[in-house]
């Protein structure tokens, strides 16, 4: 895949998520499900958080051999920022604005750069074992807690992706 196959698929997503979150009620967005874990505006704080993440390995990747980074706590990230407390609309332009920003990213960067296998690197613990096996564009927790029928709780479990 190229890379501006890539950013192709990163624009189209979201494209998708937008429409996704122009169905939901905002004064709901703050609620957090009955069974526990995070609120849709605290799931969309941490998809900012992973964009941040994502951003500098995107950077540092096209230029590093090696691709050792370090994770993050995702739940102490949301908790830090408070996102539960942000309004709906500015949370979904800055994940909107800064998911653009990494298609411009992954777009500029050259198709070898992309295809490049980074030794050393730590993927499986900046990923997990189980996301390493999906796709790079993980729709999955998008939609946790933001569908109107309130997709199962979403809890980070701390991982090294900070998922």
């Amino acid at each position: 895949m190229t890379s501006a196959q890539i950013a192709a698929q990163l624009h189209a997503a979201v494209d998708e998520g937008l429409q996704l979150f122009g169905t939901v009620d905002p004064t709901r967005t703050a609620q957090c499900p009955d069974s526990g874990g995070w609120c849709a505006r605290e799931v969309v704080g941490h998809l900012i958080d992973s964009a941040c993440n994502n951003h500098r390995r995107f950077v540092i990747g096209q230029s590093s051999p090696a691709l050792v980074f370090d994770g993050y706590d995702g739940d102490e990230w949301v908790r830090v920022q408070r996102y539960a407390q942000v309004p709906w609309r500015d949370l979904v332009q800055l994940w909107s604005a800064y998911n653009r920003h990494l298609a411009h990213v992954i777009a500029s960067a050259p198709d070898d750069t992309i295809a490049q296998l980074k030794s050393p690197h730590n993927y499986d613990q900046i990923l997990g074992e189980e996301f390493a096996a999906r796709p790079a564009a993980d729709a999955g927790h998008a939609d946790a807690g933001l569908h109107p029928a309130h997709a199962p709780p979403f809890r980070s479990g701390a991982t090294g992706d900070g998922r």
